[in-house]
């Protein structure tokens, strides 16, 4: 079941009115269904120094274009890990602080 709306975040570097490089980001709501990692998940990312939070599971494939962060109820969150079911996704994520502002 397809219970929430998350935000898949996308980062592009454009010049700003003096020019200078900045971030902007973007956000593309998509509807998906989260819960926690498995157990096994967990201990698996935890040997290459990652704290996963949450898997997003029923992403549609099209709505998917490789992203690297998702906002989750105003948290920002960085995409670990990435499974192709079909037609949807699941993403793997961890929480990260300071990782991009928005």
């Amino acid at each position: 079941m397809i219970d929430t709306v998350v935000n898949l975040l996308s980062e592009k570097i454009e010049p700003d009115e003096l020019g200078n490089q900045i971030s902007v980001l973007t956000k593309k709501p998509i509807f998906a269904t989260i819960s926690s990692v498995t157990q096994s998940e967990y201990f698996k990312a935890a040997t290459i120094a990652l704290k996963p939070q949450y898997k997003i599971a029923g992403v549609f494939f099209a709505d998917y274009n490789n992203e690297k962060y998702v906002e989750i109820d105003g948290c920002k969150h960085e995409i670990y890990r990435t499974y192709r079911d079909g037609d949807y996704m699941e993403l793997y994520v961890t929480e990260r602080i300071g990782v991009i502002d928005g």
